[in-house]
């Protein structure tokens, strides 16, 4: 067992046993905690490419860093959704592979630094279904237009014909008027 005092101070107060075994245990990567109030102030020593010094509260998870909004700034390996912002408790216990977002159909260039919230993908559906709505205004304008370039057309071929019916009237009043020899 090493002297906690002699630990702390790396190598103050320390006897050749105490060193001796600072040695040993960090080899192994192993450091008792006995006294339980003050094994989480504690800075641990891991060799190997383990987290240096990493602080470790009591039933914390081992060797991750968790902030308090969860999966913020989270690094995720492989191909997975690069530098895309996910927000307060979003893809909340999701299981993420190596390739993220396991077993989805993802097409070429999707989700490209897509900033996605919680509720993105129900307003997407919405967003579609307003394009459709859309399609149908669309559509809608151009029978309008058409009524009113039918209705000008009818519109025209009135005038015309009245004014046709205004001539021949003119022209027979004015040959009532003429005299005959």
């Amino acid at each position: 067992m090493v002297n906690d005092r002699c630990f702390m101070n790396t190598g103050d107060n320390c006897t050749k046993s105490d060193e001796t075994n600072i040695q040993g245990e960090r080899d192994k990567a192993i450091y008792s905690t006995s006294n339980t109030s003050q094994s989480s102030h504690y800075k641990q020593h891991i060799t190997g490419n383990s987290l240096h010094k990493q602080h470790i509260t009591n039933n914390s998870l081992h060797k991750q860093h968790i902030t308090s909004n969860s999966l913020h700034k989270q690094h995720i390996t492989g191909n997975s959704l690069h530098k895309q912002h996910i927000t307060n408790n979003s893809l909340h216990k999701q299981h993420i592979t190596s390739n993220s977002l396991h077993k989805q159909h993802i097409t070429n260039n999707s989700l490209h630094k897509q900033h996605i919230t919680s509720n993105s993908l129900h307003k997407q559906h919405i967003t579609n279904n307003l394009l459709h709505k859309q399609h149908i205004t669309n559509n809608s304008l151009r029978k309008q237009s058409k009524a009113i370039h039918t209705t000008r057309k009818q519109q025209e071929i009135r005038t015309q014909h009245e004014n046709e019916l205004l001539r021949k009237r003119e022209q027979n009043t004015t040959e009532e008027h003429i005299p005959t020899e």
